[in-house]
């Protein structure tokens, strides 16, 4: 009987060892997952921080696309009024050559009139006066 209690002792000693170990181990892999449950609760962070950041960025590239497509627009249409403008200044251009030319004929017929008045009155003037 005494080999049977010394039996149970030892069996209950190696179950309470066994069960100690266990117990460790259950401690240590408790240990583990709250290491590993922080770190994903860091990644999770780092991940949200990085997609805030990315649709911070995204935002403002759309806000500067939006600026550059207006900005384009305007130049579009500053340079349509400055083709109008040049046409404008073509046609105007041309109008004063036309009248240029016109007012430059005139004085040319002006002048040759003064010319044969001035011959008629030096005719005139040779006229009265006696020979």
């Amino acid at each position: 009987m005494m080999n049977e209690i010394q039996t149970e002792k030892k069996d209950m000693e190696n179950e309470k060892y066994i069960t100690s170990n266990l117990k460790n181990e259950l401690e240590q892999m408790q240990v583990n997952l709250d290491v590993q449950c922080v770190e994903i609760e860091h990644e999770k962070q780092k991940t949200e921080n990085e997609r805030k950041a990315f649709e911070q960025l995204k935002a403002a590239m759309q806000r500067e696309d939006e600026d550059l497509k207006n900005e384009l627009e305007k130049v579009s249409m500053d340079r349509q009024k400055l083709n109008e403008m040049e046409t404008e200044l073509q046609t105007e251009k041309e109008k004063y050559k036309v009248l240029l030319e016109e007012t430059q004929r005139k004085r040319d017929e002006l002048e040759k009139t003064a010319a044969e008045i001035a011959k008629q009155n030096e005719d005139i003037e040779m006229k009265k006066v006696p020979s």
